[in-house]
């Protein structure tokens, strides 16, 4: 009878998957997520060759460029530089001790903490064609190469070829308590505790060609692969038969043929079409790039003992999460990723609602309901008589017939706000309730038949946005609302909020528990509350939040399932909580997406979990899921202290010479499956007594002072306590200079050179002394140069290198005061020549323009351009500060008003002929405005103003030569006999002043009409 074809046996594997669970993380229909491997993590060689995991739990990867070894956070390469006898790894024989056996297709050599051992050069072994490597109970080793089949006592030991080997090249190597089985060409061989052979050949059912991989499951089946079949020998049995179900040719795998354990009872057969699978309960299954494989086919698989798939093909993939979770999206038959509503109708099929569509889930997956097509609802329920009912952005109700045939659109009453229904929920009556998002709640009566819409009352007014229902065990509606919690008594609903200790603020979802408790989740990120229900009126029990352990203080969508499981779906995944015990699952533990959306969720009566996301369906389905997370154990990779470095160190290091103090150490947690989530804590005894958290997966500490010590490293999981530390102790010696001998030494040598020290001490003093004292000169002298310089830098403007106000507060007073006892010292007529000072404000015409046109990088270079000219045109004694922004004070000496206006007048001409260089082609001309005045201001009371107010009065002529045209000037000075307070008082009526002769002012370099307010 010929066999079916493959795409039969794929067709009959995918239905069986809809019915059967899941062992050993396989899927049953859903898409997986893998986490891939490659250059990133260190395996710079895609092509893998064989895969295996030693007595120490390091993964090991065998690629045609050498030998990887994976400890959790990066991979390391064993080649040709090390020893190795060629690049292309073949096979791996982990040996008990944690020695690893690496074959080769140019010979064999023994790995041991970090060395590669080669067998000797007349080993028959040194140069073969290496094909599986098997260490025995009794220490042996055994090792099925193209020359045949060879022994060896142990490492160390040379090989012999096996007593009573048919002959033939060996392929292939199993063993159990009965004895040994050897893949051979065109037959299998098998070896009993009695050195004796005998060979099943075609006659006896074997499939011709090498026979390159053999297995035994846990039922004692014998598993053979040749490159085109398989067939099994079970207990008892003499011949060897194809597969219960059959089984197609295989496709041809890449390198060689593969066969594995699953860990749970089946077998993993990886092929160019995929991973298949089979258990005796269930039959044959297939994981293939549709169920999310990458590249869609496989070389290697191996089923780590923390339960973790491995598959190698183009690179490495582990499946996350243990394949607990299962994905759906447009891939695979959802009318859109976004999913929002979901519901298990009662005769077993889950309706969910995207933002394409409607689909069910049928045997294959997710099938489009074609009558749903475009409708996008946020909410499913099902009717007393089996009809579903939708709502969401429609104006219009969705009823789904029982038989599901037809699909009716039920009109809504008119609303005023365009209400949109959030929420649907059937009482004890047949009634049904829905929830909108502005137009309150309306109650439905017989909405199978005539549907009639009337508008709920509120005892407490508008409850605001409805968000959802929930009927109660003792037939009592609940609703979530923008105002809080409520519940219909009689006709009429009664709202609960912050008066019975809700948070302030609307309502999300409610999930109500067996005892009669729920949890309700806000729209705002306040977290949860659990409330008691069971009493007239709600009754707040705890709230829970971040610090208590929740993922996150959004919660999107809120279930129990069938045993009071708490779910949470969030932005940052799917969170269970059993009691205080919390598990959050996120891409590391499978899922596509961990944004979850509203209240979109469903809890199947046999413990699976459903979730709506942004990149579609998710589906957990283990049982167990609120079992805590333990935090794994750590593994110390290498120590260093000093130039001692040690590889997998012990407990105990010993004594370390002082010179070797300085500490490193590399760590990780062979615990794959927790790759992402884990932490690592250190604390050196001896140095520290608490914990603390590290940022990676090394450790220094440098230069350790002598003592004892010990260093432990922990591993802390998300949700977990932290799990048992790995420790090791050493101690530090003291330096020579320290130790009992020197002690003694040193005294001796004191005494001795004590007489000495007296004999000069009194000259060394004397010559000590006059040092110290040209040393505190020299370092007195050095800190006033430095108190200058300090001085100097926190009186600059960074930019202009001009001087800012602080500098302008602390050394202008003096200035002010020279000015005046020069006036006061002077014997003759008229005025000192450096009498008087001029404080004149300084303003670029339109410098927006120049940000706006040329950036504010030209602006910056103009600024400092400026500052340049003024630099130039100032003299010495005179002050250049920048005041702010564009606006610079310039404060110089002067002999009277005229000679004021001169100084101004020569700094206004200096600015408008210069060329700018804005880093434009050509030079840029700018102009500005300037207002000054005389210091002192009124010449007859010199302690009328002080310096701020001098910066006022040449502040208002700025402005007012800016209202009268801008580019010019303008001072004003007082004449003698004005009123004393005329310096406060000239702002407010300049031009009163002016006119009654009591303020002189002069303007340039044209006649100005001038403009003051």
């Amino acid at each position: 009878m010929p066999f079916p074809s493959f795409r039969f046996l794929r067709s009959l594997c995918l239905a069986l998957l809809a019915l059967a669970p899941l062992p050993a993380g396989m899927p049953a229909s859903g898409r997986m997520v893998f986490r891939a491997y490659g250059t990133a993590e260190g395996l710079e060689h895609p092509s893998l060759t064989t895969l295996a995991q030693d007595a120490e739990g390091f993964l090991w990867v065998g690629t045609e460029g050498g030998a990887y070894r994976f400890d959790g956070a990066g991979f390391q390469l064993w080649s040709l530089p090390e020893g190795l006898p060629s690049a292309w790894v073949r096979a791996f024989g982990p040996a008990p001790d944690g020695g690893l056996w690496i074959g080769t297709r140019a010979g064999l050599c023994f790995l041991r903490g970090g060395r590669v051992q080669r067998v000797a050069p007349d080993d028959p072994l040194t140069a073969a064609r290496i094909h599986r490597i098997l260490a025995d109970a009794h220490g042996g080793v055994w090792v099925a190469a193209e020359s045949g089949l060879f022994r060896s006592a142990g490492p160390g030991s040379p090989f012999a070829p096996a007593e009573g080997w048919p002959g033939g090249p060996a392929y292939s190597l199993v063993s159990d308590d009965s004895g040994m089985w050897v893949g051979g060409a065109s037959a299998v061989h098998f070896r009993d505790a009695e050195n004796r052979w005998r060979s099943l050949g075609p006659a006896e059912g074997v499939h011709p060609g090498p026979v390159k991989a053999v297995l035994l499951d846990r039922a004692g089946t014998l598993w053979a692969r040749t490159p085109t079949a398989l067939r099994i020998l079970r207990p008892g049995s003499l011949r060897m038969v194809p597969p219960a179900m059959g089984l197609p040719s295989l496709a041809i795998s890449f390198y060689e043929e593969s066969l594995a354990d699953d860990g749970e009872g089946g077998v993993l057969i990886p092929t160019a079409k995929g991973l298949l699978r089979f258990d005796s309960r269930t039959g044959w299954r297939l994981l293939d790039e549709g169920r999310g494989l990458p590249g869609g086919w496989a070389n290697l698989a191996l089923v780590d003992r923390a339960g973790s798939l491995w598959v190698g093909s183009l690179g490495l993939h582990r499946l996350q999460g243990g394949g607990a979770w299962e994905n759906f999206s447009r891939l695979d038959g959802l009318p859109a990723d976004s999913t929002w509503a979901l519901l298990r109708d009662r005769s077993g099929a889950l309706w969910i609602s995207t933002s394409g569509g409607l689909a069910r889930m049928g045997p294959r997956g997710p099938e489009p309901f074609p009558a749903g097509a475009g409708l996008v609802l946020y909410e499913l329920r099902e009717g007393p008589d089996g009809s579903i009912w939708g709502a969401g952005e429609h104006p219009f109700l969705v009823r789904i017939s029982p038989d599901r045939r037809q699909l009716t659109r039920v009109p809504l009453p008119p609303s005023p706000g365009l209400a949109v229904p959030m929420a649907l929920a059937f009482d004890s009556g047949g009634s049904l309730w829905m929830g909108t998002s502005t137009d309150g709640l309306w109650r439905i009566s017989e909405p199978s038949k005539r549907p009639v819409f009337r508008r709920a009352p509120f005892l407490d007014g508008d409850p605001g946005q409805i968000t959802s229902l929930y009927l109660d065990a003792q037939g009592r509606l609940w609703a979530t609302t923008g105002r809080g919690l409520a519940r219909l008594d009689g006709d009429r609903w009664h709202t609960w909020g912050s008066d019975v200790g809700l948070r302030p603020g609307a309502l999300r979802a409610l999930a109500a528990l067996p005892d009669g408790t729920a949890w309700v989740a806000y729209l705002e990120p306040f977290g949860l509350t659990r409330v008691d229900l069971r009493g007239d009126t709600p009754r707040v029990l705890e709230n829970l939040g971040r610090k208590e352990g929740l993922a996150s203080d959004s919660v999107y969508s809120l279930t129990a399932d069938a045993v009071g499981r708490l779910w949470i779906g969030g932005p940052r995944g799917v969170q269970c909580m059993e009691g205080r015990n919390f598990r959050l699952y996120r891409r590391e533990d499978g899922l596509a997406s961990t944004d979850c959306n509203p209240s979109s969720t469903w809890a199947d009566g046999d413990g699976g979990m459903w979730f709506g996301s942004t990149a579609g369906l998710l589906h957990h389905r283990t049982e167990g899921a609120g079992v805590p997370w333990r935090s794994p154990a750590v593994t110390l990779l290498s120590l260093s202290l000093g130039s001692r470095h040690w590889d997998r160190p012990g407990d105990s290091l010993g004594d370390v010479r002082y010179g070797e103090r300085s500490l490193s150490a590399r760590f990780s947690s062979l615990a794959f499956e927790h790759e992402g989530r884990l932490r690592f804590q250190g604390r050196l005894e001896g140095l520290e007594k608490e914990w603390s958290d590290l940022p990676g997966s090394e450790l220094r500490y440098p230069a350790l002072p002598s003592g004892n010590y010990r260093l432990g490293v922990r591993a802390v999981l998300e949700g977990a306590e932290p799990g048992p530390a790995v420790t090791v102790t050493f101690r530090v010696l003291p330096p020579w200079w320290r130790r009992g001998w020197a002690w003694l030494l040193w005294t001796g040598l004191l005494g001795a050179a004590g007489a000495a020290v007296l004999r000069w001490r009194v000259r060394w003093l004397r010559r000590r002394n006059d040092e110290l004292e040209l040393l505190v000169y020299e370092r007195t002298e050095a800190l006033e140069l430095s108190n200058l310089a300090l001085t100097t830098i926190s009186g600059t403007d960074p930019l202009t290198g001009l001087r800012n106000r602080r500098y302008l507060s602390e050394e202008l007073p003096p200035a002010m005061g020279l000015a005046l006892r020069a006036r006061r010292n002077h014997p003759g007529p008229g005025l000192p020549v450096d009498g008087c000072l001029v404080f004149a404000m300084l303003d670029v015409d339109h410098f927006k323009r120049i940000n706006d046109t040329w950036t504010h990088a030209a602006g910056d270079l103009a600024l400092k351009e400026l500052a340049d000219v003024l630099k130039r045109e100032a003299r010495a004694s005179d002050f250049l500060v920048r005041w702010g922004g564009e606006e610079i004070l310039f404060v110089g000496h002067t002999a009277d008003f005229a000679g004021a206006a001169a100084a101004v007048n020569r700094l206004h001409h200096a600015i408008r002929t210069h060329p700018f260089d804005l880093g434009q082609a050509t030079p840029v001309a700018l102009t500005c405005s300037i207002g000054f005045s005389l210091f002192p201001f009124q010449p007859d009371r010199t302690d009328a103003a002080d310096w701020e107010s001098q910066v006022r009065l040449a502040d208002r002529c700025l402005y007012a030569a800016k209202r009268s045209g801008r580019d010019a000037w303008l001072g004003v000075t007082a004449r003698p006999g004005g009123p004393a307070d005329l310096v406060a008082r000239f702002g407010e009526a300049p031009d009163r002043w002016i006119q009654e002769g009591a303020v002189e002012f002069l303007a340039g370099p044209r006649q100005l009409d001038v403009v003051w307010s």
